[in-house]
């Protein structure tokens, strides 16, 4: 469209009416060319009496919803185009830089990320990738900047930029549980909640079809964390979710039921897991191995698992993703149990077995073994323990 001299007297108060019937001329954009990158130190103010926000940085895509004049919007970046990329009720949209405005100031200026596995790794950059650069202990609450993509929490450690992965952690202050605004109802018969936001972890609870969860925030992955009361949450695949506007009043949620003559009980599995790895003990460790003659560590615990239908991540490391976090206090028959080995990461995992013991495929030389929790070198170097079987 050609504008005439008369355009530029359009009043702000068509601003909505300009945004919503694409008036503006379509722009050839690259949208991951960024100015910026996210601080949380910085808002977008809405200056128009209304604003669509959309779900790119043009008009020719999508509205995703309409803001008044004065609210405030977590910033992210500033597009090639000048638009402004934006957290807009837990999902990264766009809005228009002509009818909004950047300041100082925070929407969550309140939030802290709170540890809660005994130690959590302090990294570089958004991924086990990146470098370890500190520890944090159970009950550390760092300031929270943002959350990235893959649900990692960007946060400020010793006064910089750091990261620190969202599985041992959680939000306090302005929490997320309390900011839901939008729900998701079921659209499969029956939808699998996991422990982390892909098929590789494990199942946590079974819902129905028409249950609605409160949508706590949605991955680049296609996978979405939410809320299914006030102390559950858990990840399912959103493509079975219809999204709409909601809040956490609105949850209501149904689980499945499956006959015990159909399906084995937790117990007769969790009996299956711990007579699968007693029966190990004495088989040579060998690294890479997972059985049936030989285990590296987390070889045998895979191993165990696979044994009764539960399949657990290869390596010790992302083995403490599976299932749920349980305190030293409080482990029981089957939980897996994680050690540093000198290091500031996690480097070994063994089966807890009961009376203060746990099996475990020690290292090159050594054969599966019981070995105690009180023995000194495994005192010093435990990290963390996960329940698979709940």
């Amino acid at each position: 469209m050609i504008f005439n001299k008369n355009t530029k007297n359009i009043s702000k108060g068509m601003a909505l009416g300009m945004i919503a019937t694409s008036i503006m001329p379509a722009v050839a954009i690259n949208e991951n060319v960024e100015a910026s990158e996210v601080r949380s130190s910085k808002v977008v103010e809405v200056t128009c009496d209304a604003l669509n926000v959309r779900t790119g940085s043009s008009t020719r895509y999508s509205i995703a919803g309409t803001v008044k004049k004065g609210t405030k919007l977590e910033y992210i970046s500033t597009c090639s185009n000048g638009w402004y990329k934006v957290k807009y009720k837990g999902s990264t949209r766009y809005v228009s830089n002509k009818y909004s405005r950047v300041k100082n100031g925070s929407t969550s200026s309140s939030k802290k990320v709170e540890v809660t596995a005994s130690r959590v790794n302090i990294r570089s950059g958004a991924g086990t990738k990146f470098s370890i650069v500190g520890t944090v202990s159970k009950g550390t609450k760092l300031k929270y900047i943002s959350r990235c993509s893959n649900g990692w929490y960007k946060v400020e450690y010793k006064g910089k930029t750091r990261y620190i992965t969202d599985d041992y952690t959680k939000i306090s202050g302005s929490t997320i549980s309390d900011s839901i605004r939008k729900v998701g109802k079921v659209t499969a018969s029956a939808l699998n909640v996991r422990s982390g936001a892909s098929t590789k972890h494990s199942v946590k609870k079974t819902i129905k079809k028409n249950s609605v969860v409160g949508i706590i925030s949605s991955y680049s992955n296609g996978w979405s964390k939410i809320k299914l009361s006030s102390s559950s949450t858990g990840y399912v695949s959103t493509k079975y979710l219809k999204l709409y506007a909601g809040d956490s009043s609105d949850i209501k949620v149904s689980y499945t039921t499956t006959s015990s003559s159909n399906k084995p009980s937790s117990n007769s599995k969790l009996d299956k897991v711990l007579s699968t790895v007693k029966a190990q003990v004495g088989k040579p460790y060998v690294y890479g191995a997972a059985g049936p003659n030989s285990f590296d560590c987390s070889g045998l615990t895979y191993y165990a698992y696979k044994k009764a239908g539960i399949y657990l991540n290869r390596t010790s490391r992302d083995q403490a993703k599976n299932g749920k976090h349980v305190s030293k206090n409080n482990l029981k028959a089957g939980d897996l149990v994680f050690f540093n080995s000198g290091t500031n990461s996690i480097r070994h995992v063994g089966m807890y077995v009961g009376n203060g013991k746990f099996i475990h495929s020690p290292s090159p030389g050594k054969s599966v073994k019981y070995e105690s929790m009180s023995t000194s070198y495994y005192v010093k170097g435990y990290v963390t323990a996960r329940r698979i079987i709940y």
